[in-house]
């Protein structure tokens, strides 16, 4: 499926020199020199975030698993091994593990990790091996709860779609349409107080902060959305904001006003993509282009109604100076969805099998994700931003961590699926100014195939990890079978 008619870089000079050409160069920068030694590198400087010391301002991104057990929504041995490999990144904040549903019917995928008291035991065992795995290193480590929404594809078979409100496009997309039922208010006020239980479980299991997911189109994001919504929930911002706001106060009732609390917060919604058929090639997907839309387009949050495909962060900088009121200090910001347009929420020069391959340069969509964090930190500077975006870069991205952190778009900087194909690479930056990696390690190239996987219904991995070299090569033969080739 890869073109790769982008990323060729081989040096600092040719990125930086792609980045002017396009650009970019406000949105974008690079510190030459990242070695130890060097000056500032405030990426490997301690650093005040919300409550907590970090003795680095690297972070991980939580990430949904695939690999729990469907009949429990436990912890596996491979679910175990990624938070270990997590632990042992070099990262000092470990943002929320993964996404943890509230209930088995909220689960975007039927191996996501469940947070119910019968699995409070696993969780347990979880957070002792990451613990054992950072060893003396300080390490602070959150706990990510949600609820899937339109997204829960794990949900029991024929229950009904949960959706807040009606999506011309969206709902087509997950067997919905105009006609079929929202949830009901009173639906919607019952997940508040599963909130609440989650949080507590994850507090009594040892985590040091609750993350509210609230980002990638899954539930709460798409209840800040709900524009077209009738009712006391839908419409007006004060109304869409009530739900996310009952939900934070359920949470602190029941862990206590001063257990900290952070929120993955989507900025910008965009507009949905889709694969033009038009483009297509033998073996690859064609690009991708903005699914039909109308104006004013009122389906997004954050999104400028006259010109969907530009943000207008007003009301999601009121809601995030809202929230610091009420004593939300951490912040993680995100753009789009996985589901809806990967390229400017995963910018890659290959897409997963549900995607397309991009068109335009993945160096734009990096931008947004670095230019809006940086305005939220503008607009707000005594709150904790991590800004995200970063694995693009490949092994450029500290020298692109240093400059944003510098420029202070953002306390602190964080990768996800990178560290699936390299675990350490945070501690090898740190140490080395380099990520120089041996045997049974590889810089995340963007392969996608840590999604492709889940996709085609197999656990997660990534295909730089000889641990999962037999679903590796299960996805090969599977994308064959689908005419798109190999990787």
């Amino acid at each position: 499926m890869a073109r790769n008619e982008y990323f060729r870089y081989k040096t600092l000079g040719e990125i930086k020199e792609r980045v002017a050409v396009l650009g970019l160069a406000g949105d974008i920068g690079f510190v030459d020199d990242i070695r130890p030694g060097a000056e500032a590198r405030l990426f490997a400087s301690p650093a005040k975030f919300g409550p907590f010391d970090l003795p680095n301002r690297l972070v991980a991104h939580p990430m949904e698993g695939w690999d729990c057990d469907a009949a429990t929504g436990a912890l596996t041995e491979d679910a175990i091994r990624r938070w270990r490999r997590m632990a042992e990144s070099g990262a000092s904040l470990l943002w929320g593990m993964e996404a943890m549903a509230i209930g088995f019917e909220y689960r975007a995928n039927n191996r996501q990790l469940v947070i119910n008291r019968d699995n409070l035991g696993s969780l347990v065992n979880g957070l002792k091996g990451v613990r054992e795995s950072a060893s003396t290193r300080p390490l602070v480590v959150g706990a990510q709860i949600t609820c899937s929404g339109r997204y829960s594809f794990g949900r029991p078979p024929d229950s009904p779609l949960l959706l807040t409100y009606h999506h011309p496009e969206l709902d087509k997309r997950v067997g919905g349409g105009p006609d079929t039922p929202l949830m009901t208010d009173s639906q919607m006020e019952d997940l508040a107080g599963l909130y609440a239980e989650a949080a507590c479980l994850a507090r009594e299991a040892g985590f040091d902060f609750i993350d509210i997911k609230s980002c990638h189109r899954y539930w709460l994001n798409e209840t800040l959305a709900s524009k077209t919504r009738p009712g006391k929930y839908g419409g007006s911002f004060e109304n869409r904001t009530k739900i996310i706001f009952m939900v934070i106060d359920a949470v602190k009732r029941a862990v206590g006003p001063e257990y900290p609390l952070g929120i993955r917060l989507n900025l910008y919604d965009g507009v949905p993509h889709e694969e033009d058929p038009a483009t297509r090639v033998p073996g690859l997907k064609g690009r991708g282009r903005p699914s039909p839309y109308t104006t004013p387009y009122v389906w997004g949050w954050g999104v400028n109604e006259g010109d969907p495909g530009q943000p207008d962060l007003t009301e999601p900088l009121k809601l995030a100076g809202m929230l610091g009121e009420r004593g939300i200090k951490m912040f993680n910001t995100s753009v789009g969805s996985p589901y809806s347009n990967p390229h400017m929420q995963r910018p890659t020069d290959t897409p997963p099998v549900d995607g397309y391959q991009p068109f335009r340069d993945p160096l734009v969509d990096v931008a947004i994700h670095l230019a809006l964090a940086r305005e939220f930190k503008q607009a707000h500077p005594g709150l904790s931003v991590v800004g995200t975006g970063f694995t693009y870069f490949r092994n450029f991205k500290a020298n692109a961590m240093e400059f944003c952190l510098r420029g202070g778009w953002m306390d602190a900087v964080g990768v996800g699926r990178a560290l699936l194909s390299f675990p350490d690479e945070l501690r090898w930056l740190v140490e080395r100014g380099e990520a120089t990696p041996g045997k049974g390690r590889q810089v995340c190239t963007g392969d996608s195939s840590c999604t492709t996987g889940p996709r085609l219904g197999l656990k997660s991995g990534c295909v730089f990890d000889p641990y999962y070299s037999d679903v590796m090569k299960d996805i090969r033969t599977r994308m064959g079978g689908l005419g798109l080739g190999g990787k």
